[in-house]
């Protein structure tokens, strides 16, 4: 079974943060009970050592981890960004009508005809050298569309 954990890019900070909880919840105010319209999510950065509630989902940009990692052992998550062995940057993705996370290439070096969407798997992982380089957030200028 697949560890599930979530990271978040906050947009007004401007920083990644690790997602600690995630709070759907009921809430009350002036003793009326009301579900909150938008999830809130309580982030702790590592590197700052500092935490706080995003109240509203709009403010940050949920990423789940794949449940797969790089050669290097790095977790990877959606929106990351990564190399292949002939040099081709590839964004983690959801393809359209599959059931799995997907591979969009977003920087072709012509090394090969076959710069398609695929299927992200450990196989594939493994055949191609994936390494993990970003992410469209921190890193935009390696996200070319």
């Amino acid at each position: 079974m697949r560890e599930i954990k979530f990271r978040a890019w906050d947009k007004e900070e401007k920083k990644m943060f690790r997602v600690d909880r995630i709070d759907f919840g009921i809430f009350e105010i002036d003793s009326n009970v009301a579900i909150r319209p938008y999830p809130r999510v309580f982030l702790y950065n590592n590197k700052d050592d500092e935490c706080y509630w995003i109240n509203d989902a709009r403010d940050f940009e949920l990423m789940q981890y794949t449940g797969l990692k790089d050669k290097s052992g790095k977790e990877i998550f959606f929106q990351d960004l990564g190399k292949d062995r002939r040099g081709n940057i590839w964004r983690v993705d959801e393809i359209p009508r599959t059931a799995g996370w997907g591979m969009t290439c977003i920087s072709d070096t012509g090394a090969h005809d076959e710069c398609y969407p695929q299927l992200l798997s450990y196989g594939w992982i493994v055949m191609h050298g994936f390494e993990i380089i970003g992410n469209a957030y921190e890193n935009p200028e390696l996200d070319i569309p």
